[in-house]
């Protein structure tokens, strides 16, 4: 009994480790097609994306990356960075403009409670960071989701951390 569980087991993993080997290399290329996406999104005139040394950012920046024009300009940065929400990290793509405005936020992968902190990666909600002038408020600039202020907070603390981590380079 003892060996037939075993192989059972044995072969169980080996079958997963394969899944897993063969799946892998797709997942990771359908991430960076969506980050390309959101960087087109938030720099729709952008021709080349370079990831710069993040630095001295905060634990949350996990990225970012130089956006120039077809002549060579810079137009700013796209920063991903993923502050903790209501139920988790919230990744978020912000696009901050060479003279320190935000072209806009996209709102990627998280795990806010469905039709309350999930209406962050709605339009109606990211859309309001557009053209803004970090330090953003909540409540001032821009408006908290009714009953989703957890949610809300995150997402505004996470494009207030971006600001600061690409300040220094503009």
């Amino acid at each position: 009994m003892g060996i037939r569980l075993l192989i059972v087991c044995a072969v169980a993993g080996l079958c997963l480790a394969l899944t897993y080997s063969i799946t892998q290399p797709k997942i990771e290329e359908q991430e960076r097609l969506a980050e390309q996406e959101a960087y087109m999104a938030l720099f729709p005139e952008g021709a080349a994306f370079n990831e710069v040394d993040k630095g001295n950012a905060a634990d949350e920046v996990s990225k970012i990356v130089e956006v120039k024009d077809n002549a060579g300009a810079r137009l700013g940065y796209c920063v991903s960075v993923a502050p903790g929400g209501y139920k988790g990290a919230i990744n978020i793509n912000v696009g901050v403009k060479a003279d320190g405005t935000l072209s806009g936020i996209r709102i990627g992968s998280n795990s806010e409670t469905a039709g309350l902190g999930a209406r962050i990666a709605e339009p109606d909600f990211y859309e309001q960071y557009a053209g803004q002038a970090p330090p953003i408020n909540l409540g001032e600039q821009v408006q908290a989701i009714t009953g989703a202020t957890i949610s809300s907070r995150a997402v505004t603390n996470g494009v207030n951390l971006a600001f600061e981590a690409v300040q220094p380079m503009l």
